[in-house]
C-alpha cells in the first residue's frame, strides 16, 4: 500500500469503514454483517487494530463489534462508542458488547472502551487523522437522548450520532456522519463546525430522516460539506434506499458530484444483473454474490497527490448505463 486510504466496505444494510495508511488500521462502525468485516481484514493481512470507532449504538453499526471482539485471531488498540444507552431496542446488544469487551480485556486483547464524543477532538493514528466533531461532550456529560438541547430542539439517539472526519497529512478527506438527524445537523452549524470534505457517507443510508423533510435535510448537509462524491451505503433487500428525493437534492446541490451506492437500488433496477461484475475491487463485498453490487465496496485514497478512487468513475459508470435503466444518480 503506497498511502493512507478509506475502505467503505459493502456490507449491505449497515455502515462500515477502514481507515489504514499501511502501518496501522481503524474500523468505523461494525454492522452485523461480521463475516464480509472479517474477510476484508484477512484480505489485507490485518490482525491488529489499532482502534475501533462505533458512531451509535443502533444494530447496524454497533453489532459487528461482538464477534470481533471475541474473536482472538485480532486484537484491538482503543475503542470508542458513543456513550448514549437511551435506545431501548439496543440494551440487550449493548450487553453483548460490554460482555465481548470485557474478555477481550481480560485476555489483554484489547483496551478497556471509552466513550466517543468531542472530547477527544482529534485521534491520531499514525498519518491517519480522525477528527470527532459529534456528539459534543459537554452535552453527552450531561444529558441523554430524551431531553433538549440548548435551543429547545428534542435530542434523539441520531441527533447525538457520532460524526467522524478521515483525514491524513497528505490532505483528502471523507466525512462519516453516523445516522446524524437534522437536529444533530443544526447544532453542527450552531457550534460553527466546519463539516467540509471530499466524500460524504451519507446518513440513514439514504433513507427518511425522522425530524425533518428528506430533501430539505439532504440539501442543507451537501451544502455544509460540498463534497465532490456521496456515498450511500445501503442494502437491496431491505428499505427502498436510498429515497430519490434524497439523491435528486444530492444532485440539485452540487453541481457534477458523484454518486456511488455499495448495492444496486430497486428505485434503479427492477432486476439484479445476470452477469458477475467485472467493475468492482478486489475487496470482499457482501452483494458481490448475489450480483446486487452497484459500486460494491469503494477505495479513496486520502493522498492528494494520487486522487484515483476505485471502483473508477469510468467503470462504474458503464455498468449504471447496462444495469440500471431508472438510474437516480445520473
Amino acid at each position: 500500500m503506497s498511502c493512507p486510504e478509506l475502505i467503505i466496505l459493502d456490507v449491505g444494510h449497515g455502515n462500515c469503514a477502514l481507515a489504514r495508511d499501511g502501518q496501522h488500521s481503524v474500523l468505523i462502525d461494525a454492522p452485523p454483517k461480521w463475516a464480509t468485516i472479517k474477510r476484508t481484514l484477512r484480505h489485507l493481512d490485518i490482525t491488529r487494530l489499532d482502534g475501533v470507532l462505533v458512531s451509535h449504538q443502533d444494530r447496524d453499526h454497533l453489532s459487528g463489534t461482538v464477534p470481533l471482539l471475541l474473536d482472538k485471531e485480532f486484537s484491538i488498540g482503543e475503542i470508542y462508542v458513543n456513550p448514549d444507552t437511551s435506545k431501548k431496542g439496543t440494551a440487550t446488544e449493548r450487553r453483548r458488547v460490554q460482555a465481548a469487551a470485557t474478555r477481550a480485556v481480560q485476555e489483554g486483547r484489547a483496551k478497556p472502551p471509552d466513550a466517543l464524543s468531542t472530547k477527544h477532538a482529534t485521534l491520531v493514528f499514525g498519518a491517519l487523522r480522525i477528527d470527532v466533531l459529534a456528539p459534543p461532550w459537554e452535552v453527552t456529560s450531561w444529558t441523554a437522548a430524551g431531553g433538549t438541547d440548548d435551543s429547545g430542539a428534542s435530542l434523539t439517539p441520531h441527533a447525538l450520532s457520532g460524526v467522524v472526519r478521515v483525514g491524513a497529512d497528505t490532505g483528502r478527506t471523507v466525512l462519516l456522519a453516523g445516522d446524524l438527524d437534522n437536529a444533530g445537523l443544526d447544532d453542527l452549524i450552531a457550534r460553527n463546525i466546519s463539516l467540509k470534505a471530499d466524500w460524504l457517507v451519507f446518513p440513514h443510508h439514504g433513507g427518511h430522516v425522522s425530524d425533518a423533510d428528506d430533501a430539505a435535510f439532504a440539501t442543507k448537509l451537501c451544502r455544509e460539506v460540498s463534497p465532490e462524491a456521496v456515498v450511500f451505503s445501503h442494502s437491496r433487500t431491505k428499505y427502498r434506499n436510498p429515497q430519490p428525493a434524497v439523491v435528486a437534492a444530492v444532485r440539485g446541490e452540487i453541481r457534477d458530484v458523484r454518486i456511488a451506492c455499495t448495492q444496486l437500488s430497486r428505485n434503479c433496477a427492477p432486476t439484479v444483473p445476470l452477469a458477475d461484475p467485472t467493475h468492482l475491487v478486489d475487496l470482499p463485498a457482501a452483494g458481490r454474490g448475489p450480483r446486487c453490487c452497484c459500486a460494491g465496496t469503494l477505495r479513496f485514497s486520502l493522498d492528494a497527490g494520487d486522487p484515483v478512487d476505485h471502483p473508477t468513475i469510468a467503470g462504474h459508470r458503464a455498468f449504471i448505463d447496462k444495469h440500471a435503466d431508472t438510474a437516480l444518480c445520473i
